[in-house]
């Protein structure tokens, strides 16, 4: 257990602190090399295209990526960010039940202004290699160090937003939405799916599942909250425009119930609680469009600005509440010995529910004009696994067999988040891209058409 007196010491100067928050302020400038945000500007390119730019000189991060050699800035720019040391290791999933107690005992209450955070924006790692010749697998291992060694802080696990990203979607009017006909197609499409998750728990409860939606969750019977929002799912797909500020209102009302309750609940009733929520901000934010929406549109919600962003940023919270419980297991990072199937259908189920939040807020923003997510915080988590590990297993015995056979084929270590920012979009894949994208259902295609459109997930 780490002493509170060294919770408390900057890793790089050993300065001491006495209150957490002053600590995190110090990082930002002693091991994340963060300057204050009113003295970084964009470069021209990231501020014409509406996204986050990395301001590393002479060329951005973005601009390299796409191999653009005219990326400039305006007068009196910042230098460039200096590269922080290497992360700090992701939590494990265990079967205890969810503790909030961090590493010197004390309850500890998430706050998007005192907890690390990220700078959504840096895209220094999507920098591509020389020329485009496959990664072999030890080449990948030590690209991935290159690119973990590149982010600050390590991963948070608390998932918190940061207060930057709160500002923009709060303190800002939408801005003008991307107009780019790639974009905006990915976008639709993005929508449209994430719409199709609810209308499948409206039709088929729990014959069809939602890709974040394991069913070994459900072997013990319907948790409460899935249970709950299976129930509203129904009055959505059904609601008339009489009934729609009453079903809107009694989705807000769950959607409180929820927000004041999940902190008490269990592993098990905390990620169905989480994955509750999902469809229920998806039924709000794209699927309930006013009379005044026209009627070819069915990606205006039932929420007005800035209510919508707050909905959204509160979500920050559950995810930051769910990744304390483990988002990797210690068999997975061993690569050897397979874990249980209900183990690992557990964790993937939370890491793709908090993609799946991702998702929304990325369509969300460029819906409505906002700079879009860039989900670096994700970057060391596994990528959304492959069909047959989350849909084809019929037992224990045959899950334990196709995890065995994916083992073989991921001898490098298996396809990370952080990877999707090393593609060159409209490059030709890498080895590990391109037998990643072999594998993957439906959610895994969605992540790739991101990558595709805005150049990261």
């Amino acid at each position: 257990m780490v002493s509170s007196e060294q919770s408390l010491t900057c890793t790089r100067c050993s300065r001491r602190f006495t209150q957490r928050s002053s600590l995190v302020r110090h990082r930002k400038r002693c091991v994340g090399g963060v300057r204050a945000p009113s003295r970084q500007k964009a470069c021209r390119q990231c501020t014409s295209a509406k996204v986050r730019c990395d301001l590393q000189h002479p060329t951005c991060g973005r601009c390299l990526a796409r191999s653009f050699h005219g990326c400039e800035y305006a007068p009196r720019n910042a230098s460039a960010v200096a590269p922080p040391p290497a992360p700090l290791p992701l939590p494990t999933a265990t079967n205890d039940e969810f503790s909030r107690e961090d590493d010197d005992g004390q309850a500890d209450t998430v706050s998007s202004l005192t907890a690390p955070v990220w700078d959504e924006g840096d895209r220094s790692t999507r920098a591509a290699t020389d020329d485009n010749t496959p990664l072999s697998a030890p080449d990948t291992d030590s690209h991935v160090e290159t690119l973990l060694s590149h982010i600050p802080e390590g991963i948070p696990p608390e998932l918190v937003v940061s207060q930057e990203r709160r500002q923009i979607l709060l303190g800002k009017a939408p801005g003008t939405p991307n107009h780019d006909l790639v974009v905006r197609h990915t976008m639709h499409f993005t929508i449209r799916v994430l719409r199709s998750w609810p209308r499948m728990m409206a039709a088929h409860h729990t014959a069809q599942l939602p890709p974040p939606i394991h069913r070994l969750q459900l072997v013990d019977g319907v948790p409460t909250p899935l249970a709950n929002c299976y129930a509203l799912t129904k009055m959505w797909s059904e609601h008339t425009d009489g009934s729609r500020e009453l079903v809107k209102n009694t989705i807000l009302h769950e959607i409180e119930r929820l927000l004041g309750e999940y902190t008490t609940y269990n592993e098990a009733d905390l990620l169905a609680a989480a994955q509750s929520l999902l469809i229920m901000l998806i039924m709000l934010l794209f699927g309930m469009p006013g009379p005044s929406a026209g009627s070819s549109s069915n990606s205006n919600g039932a929420l007005t600005h800035p209510a919508d962003a707050r909905l959204l940023i509160r979500m920050w919270d559950v995810k930051a509440h769910l990744s304390r419980t483990g988002l990797l297991l210690d068999q997975e990072a061993s690569h050897t010995v397979p874990p249980s199937w209900r183990q690992w259908a557990a964790v993937a189920a939370k890491r793709k529910t908090i993609h799946s939040f991702h998702h929304v807020e990325w369509a969300w923003s460029l819906l409505h004009g906002y700079p879009v997510l860039t989900c670096f915080e994700l970057a060391p988590l596994p990528a959304p696994p492959p069909r047959y590990l989350w849909q084809e297993a019929e037992d224990e015995a045959r899950w334990r067999g196709l995890y065995g056979d994916w083992l073989a084929l991921w001898k490098g270590g298996f396809y990370r988040m952080m990877e999707f920012f090393h593609i060159n979009p409209g490059g030709v894949l890498d080895a590990r891209s391109e037998l990643w994208l072999a594998e993957a259902d439906e959610f895994g295609m969605m992540v790739m058409a991101e990558v595709n459109a805005v150049g990261g997930p």
